[in-house]
């Protein structure tokens, strides 16, 4: 092992024994910038972990030594699905002790894969399973709870198994497809300590954003007050699936952006990006635009930057008013010491001229500063006034800082051959 690494596992080991529990629930102390990509360059995964990218999947040893090298945390996929079996306790027992470890993955969609792949792709009489399951056809609705019920049960097993192997007590995080079945969702909740789900919506025939937000909500509604992360689009479609036949589309950074704050101001408790280099039915996409990839870094930055506060809960007292009429405006404000973020994001295709934030009494005559921006306003009366465009996010601080160091990529402007607008 490295000297350099040594003294880095070492001090990652101490951190992790003064603060047990950096994912609590009522305090947590760590807000994930995930990436489900893990370069191959040690340099290029230090790249990433500098510009602000925290969590990284691994699948070994070996991955969680190069990730801690990098300054940076981890997750392992775990196969509980197998119950109390062999391969699930060396999986455990081969990484538990890794100061790199933050949190143990669930078997990915473990829902979806029940419902939309398995239970109605082999069931008999079904013409089209998807559309019958989606029509709520009685038939396939009970083909696919039965084949569930004995999986679910098999997980519900797999995951006491790890906690009774793992003596460090890593959380475990659930990610679900968003539409995934509620119900079902349900029966393995309690099993999970952290849920979420992946929503990818841009694609070249539609860029619907607004699916995001609301698949953020129904996984707090889902989650019963669990921690929810957000696996947010880190890909073109067509770059991975080219039997869509469309225009391949990449998001811009403003939308990549919004996508990452309004997952927070509906309440996400961290952001990840699938699909930065992936491979798909045998198939290895290309690398992503380098432009892409470094709008992506510089979300993760803008992230890190505010981390002090962004692991702090929401003001409740705090709200926001626009003029009627649409979904209006999304607020998140968090006190980290003697400074203040206010977090500000446009649901709507139109402008709002007339924001007002309210419920800041103890801010009143003190005054806040734009980040990424000159405008400046004054809490005269335990809130302000400021303007949005349509879709726009804006973030203010007391101390004016707060602002990530990576700029290269903030004004990437997506790929699309037509590029539609932002929808509704």
């Amino acid at each position: 092992m490295k000297p350099g690494l040594k003294a880095h596992l070492i001090l990652a080991a101490l951190l992790a024994s003064a603060c047990p529990n950096l994912l609590s629930q009522h305090r947590p102390r760590f807000f994930p910038r995930g990436s489900y990509e893990v370069p191959d360059s040690g340099a290029e995964l230090r790249a990433m972990a500098q510009a602000g990218f925290n969590l990284f999947v691994c699948h070994n040893k070996a991955c969680l030594d190069r990730v801690a090298e990098a300054g940076a945390r981890a997750w392992v996929p775990l196969p509980m699905h197998l119950g109390r079996d062999p391969k699930l306790k060396d999986r455990v027992e081969a990484v538990m002790d890794h100061p790199a470890l933050l949190v143990w993955e669930a078997p990915d969609e473990i829902v979806w894969n029940l419902t939309q792949k398995e239970p109605l792709l082999k069931g008999a009489n079904f013409v089209q399973a998807r559309p019958d399951w989606w029509t709520t056809n009685p038939n396939a609705l009970d083909e696919a709870f039965q084949r569930a019920a004995p999986a679910i049960d098999k997980f519900r097993e797999g995951a006491a198994y790890v906690r009774e192997l793992d003596r460090n007590r890593h959380p475990i995080w659930l990610n679900e497809a968003a539409p995934s079945d509620m119900k079902l969702i349900r029966r393995l909740i309690d099993s999970v300590d952290i849920t979420g789900c992946d929503d990818y919506p841009v694609h070249g025939h539609s860029r619907s954003l607004l699916r995001v937000p609301d698949s953020t909500d129904r996984f707090l509604r889902i989650g019963l007050g669990r921690p929810i992360w957000m696996v947010l689009q880190g890909f073109a479609w067509r770059e991975i699936m080219p039997e869509r036949k469309e225009a391949i589309a990449y998001p811009s950074f403003r939308e990549t952006r919004w996508m990452a704050w309004t997952s927070i101001t509906h309440g996400a408790s961290g952001v990840l990006y699938w699909g930065m280099n992936v491979s798909l039915g045998g198939r290895k996409s290309g690398p992503i635009p380098e432009g892409f990839r470094h709008s992506l870094y510089a979300i993760a930055s803008e992230l890190a930057a505010l981390e002090s506060f962004l692991v702090e809960p929401t003001l409740r007292a705090a709200r926001v008013s626009a003029e009627p009429g649409g979904r209006g405006v999304s607020l998140t404000v968090r006190r980290s010491g003697d400074d203040w973020l206010v977090a500000l994001v446009n649901e709507d295709d139109k402008p709002h001229f007339d924001v007002e934030v309210t419920g800041l009494p103890e801010l009143s005559r003190r005054s806040f500063q734009q980040l990424y921006g000159t405008e400046r306003v004054d809490a005269a009366r335990g809130g302000f006034v400021t303007r949005l465009l349509p879709h726009e996010v804006k973030l203010f601080t007391v101390s004016g800082r707060g602002e990530g160091g990576y700029r290269q990529g903030r004004d990437y402007p997506g790929v699309l051959n037509d590029q539609p607008k932002m929808e509704n």
